[in-house]
């Protein structure tokens, strides 16, 4: 003869019944989307090698929102530029913590509210070519087409990196012969030892970028000079961007919300670190008025 199961009391139903809706409430909490972040050689924003290594700007930034978004998986994919918008050209979820706003990048990519703003890009050239540029200086900037311009200069620049709307304008109308394109990884820290051995005349970049990778590299920084592009604007404000899709778009807007609480004296502390005396005393006073519009 069969015997049936003995059934469960009513508690123990109940006890049941509570731990089926426990283990299904745990199942719709835990992260079930990943968001791939792409991240690159680009010291002091992502410092991916050395003592400093996780403590750059982008890496900390990146550290802190990934804590705040804990309704997602994370990623962390380190890939150069070109690679990146690649990625971010998919339907699957990929963002990037630190990009420049373009009327190309838009077609594929959602931009979040700013996150910080930044010391503008400027031509870096060694102390020893500051005579032959002279006719290109006015009040301490660059004429940067009249510069591109002259046949005994070669500029070096990275590969789809933009370096805000007039300088990217500049470059699309230059020769390609005027221009050394890097694709690599690292990319800037190449073309700063091409540089050195007077392959190319000049490279285009962020001033604490370059004094980071001379340093690393043991090249003389008080060899090197920046100098501003004519007509940039000082600073250039930077931004999360994901991928231009319906779940791109969703986490944006979960982005915006930690965004808003964190800039302000965080990320802005986080970056003056890197700037020098009198460049820092004038980002931080002008640094206040980064975030009025929003």
């Amino acid at each position: 003869m069969k015997h049936s199961a003995p059934r469960p009391s009513p508690a123990r139903r109940a006890l049941l019944g509570a731990a089926l809706l426990g283990a299904a409430s745990t199942c719709a909490a835990a992260p079930d989307q990943l968001i791939t972040w792409t991240v690159r050689d680009m010291a002091p924003f992502n410092i991916m090698e050395g003592p400093l290594k996780g403590q750059g700007i982008a890496d900390v930034m990146l550290g802190l929102l990934q804590e705040r978004l804990p309704q997602y998986r994370h990623l962390n994919s380190r890939v150069n530029r070109a690679r990146a918008n690649q990625m971010l050209a998919r339907d699957t979820l990929t963002c990037d913590p630190g990009v420049l706003w373009s009327k190309e990048r838009e077609q594929f990519m959602h931009f979040s509210i700013p996150t910080l703003g930044v010391v503008t890009n400027g031509v870096v050239i060694r102390q020893e070519l500051e005579a032959q540029i002279q006719p290109y200086l006015h009040d301490g900037k660059i004429d940067l087409a009249g510069f591109l311009a002259d046949p005994r200069f070669r500029l070096g620049v990275l590969v789809e990196r933009s370096y805000g709307p007039l300088i990217d304008a500049t470059l699309h109308a230059t020769p390609p012969e005027r221009l050394q394109v890097h694709h690599g990884n690292n990319a800037l820290g190449s073309l700063l030892q091409m540089q050195q051995h007077g392959r190319i005349s000049a490279l285009l970049g962020y001033w604490p970028e370059v004094r980071y990778l001379a340093e690393t590299d043991g090249v003389d920084v008080s060899n090197l000079r920046f100098y501003p592009v004519q007509g940039m604007p000082s600073y250039l404000l930077a931004y999360v961007g994901c991928s231009k899709t319906p779940e791109g778009k969703k986490a944006i807007e979960a982005i915006n919300e930690v965004i808003r609480d964190l800039r302000g004296e965080e990320l802005i502390g986080l970056y003056a670190r890197w700037l020098d005396g009198p460049t820092r005393e004038a980002y931080l006073k002008d640094a206040k008025g980064f975030f009025e519009k929003d």
